[in-house]
C-alpha cells in the first residue's frame, strides 16, 4: 500500500478511583436500560490491551500509527514516548457538554476527529489481537477501498416488517446494530441485514465524517450522543460500513458462505471468538489472523496463554 494506515483503540481502566466515582454519579442519572447495559466488565481491564500493542509489534510492523482513545487515563506500563503511539483524551474529541462519556458506541460516533488521524486506519477494542502476520491487503482494496467482514445480524428480514422492528429496537441484543441497518435501507432502499464480524475493522476518516454529517441521520446522531452509557437508542459503528457499501466504496464480506471452506483448509483465516478456557488451546493451535475474547472466569489461564501467545515485550511498552 502507498497510503499509511493507522490503528485506533478504546481503553479505559475501570478501576481508576476517580473514573469510577464519575461513572457512578452519571449512573445515578441513567434511565432502566442504562443500567440494566452498565455491567462491570464492560470496563474491566485485564493488560488486554498490553498483549493487543504485543500482538502489533510482532505481527503488523506496518501500522503507521497508533491512536489509544481514553478518558484522561494512561496505562501504567505504556510508553508514552514512543513516537508511534498518541494518547487521546475524550476532551480532544468529545464536545465538553456530551462529556462524560461511557459508551464506546458513542465515542467511536467522534473517532474521525481524532488529530492528525489518516484517512485509512483500523479499529480495534483492547480485547483483540492479531494472531499471525497479516498484510495491508487484507483490510483494503489496491484503490483503497475498506474490506469489512459481516455475518447476518437477524433471521429474518425486517426492514419492510414494521411490528419486528419494533420488537428489535426494544431488545438490547439487537437495537443499536437493527437501527444502523434501518437507517441505511430508508436512505438507499436497500435491505441491510448486517453486523461486524467483531473484528479488527477498517474504514476511512473521511468516509465516516460524510456519514456523521448525513442531513437524514440528524436525529438518530442527536439521540445517540444524548446517552453516556450503552443503550438500545444508539447507533452501532456498523452504521458506516453499510453506508460506504451503499456508495460503492466499501466491500462487506459475508464470513458464512466460506466458513465451513476455510474451517478445513485455512482456519486461520477465520476470525477466532474465545468464548471458555477450552478455546484458548485452539487459537495456539491454529494461530487465527485475528482472534478476541469474552470476559470469564478463567482469567490466570487467559493470563498465561497471553504471555505464551506474546512473549515478548513489545517497543510500546516502558
Amino acid at each position: 500500500m502507498t497510503y499509511p494506515i493507522d490503528l485506533v483503540y478504546l481503553w479505559v481502566d475501570g478501576s481508576d478511583p476517580d473514573w469510577c466515582a464519575r461513572k457512578n454519579h452519571y449512573l445515578q442519572l441513567a434511565d432502566a436500560a442504562e443500567h440494566e447495559l452498565a455491567v462491570p466488565e464492560r470496563w474491566q481491564d485485564n493488560d488486554e490491551l498490553k498483549y493487543s500493542l504485543r500482538s502489533v509489534d510482532m505481527f503488523v510492523p506496518w501500522i503507521n500509527h497508533i491512536f489509544i482513545v481514553t478518558d484522561n487515563q494512561c496505562p501504567t506500563w505504556l510508553n508514552r514516548n514512543h513516537p508511534k503511539i498518541t494518547l487521546v483524551d475524550h476532551r480532544e474529541i468529545i464536545p465538553s457538554e456530551k462529556l462524560p462519556v461511557f459508551c464506546s458506541d458513542v465515542i467511536e460516533s467522534y473517532l474521525a476527529y481524532i488529530p492528525g488521524l489518516s484517512e485509512h486506519f483500523l479499529l480495534a477494542n483492547d480485547d483483540m489481537f492479531f494472531g499471525r502476520s497479516i498484510s495491508p491487503g487484507r483490510f483494503f482494496t489496491s484503490d483503497g477501498e475498506p474490506i469489512v467482514q459481516v455475518k447476518q445480524l437477524y433471521p429474518e428480514d425486517f426492514c419492510e416488517d414494521q411490528k419486528l422492528q419494533a420488537t428489535l429496537l426494544a431488545d438490547s441484543r439487537y437495537a443499536c446494530r437493527v437501527r444502523a441497518n434501518l437507517m441505511v435501507y430508508k436512505k438507499f432502499k436497500v435491505k441491510m441485514n448486517w453486523e461486524s464480524a467483531h473484528v479488527i475493522d477498517p474504514y476511512r476518516k473521511s468516509f465516516m465524517q460524510e456519514v456523521l454529517e448525513e442531513p437524514s441521520f440528524a436525529l438518530e446522531w442527536e439521540t445517540a450522543r444524548g446517552h453516556r452509557f450503552r443503550s438500545p437508542k444508539v447507533v452501532q459503528r456498523i452504521l458506516f460500513s453499510l453506508y460506504d457499501a451503499c456508495r460503492g466504496r466499501t466491500r462487506l464480506v459475508d464470513i458464512k458462505p466460506f466458513k465451513e471452506i476455510k474451517r478445513i483448509f485455512c482456519p486461520w483465516r477465520l476470525p477466532y471468538n474465545l468464548c471458555k478456557e477450552n478455546d484458548l488451546c485452539k487459537v495456539l493451535k491454529i494461530q487465527p489472523e485475528m482472534f478476541c475474547y469474552y470476559i470469564g472466569d478463567y482469567y490466570q489461564s487467559l493470563h498465561d496463554f497471553f504471555e505464551s501467545y506474546f512473549p515478548t515485550k513489545s517497543c510500546f511498552e516502558k
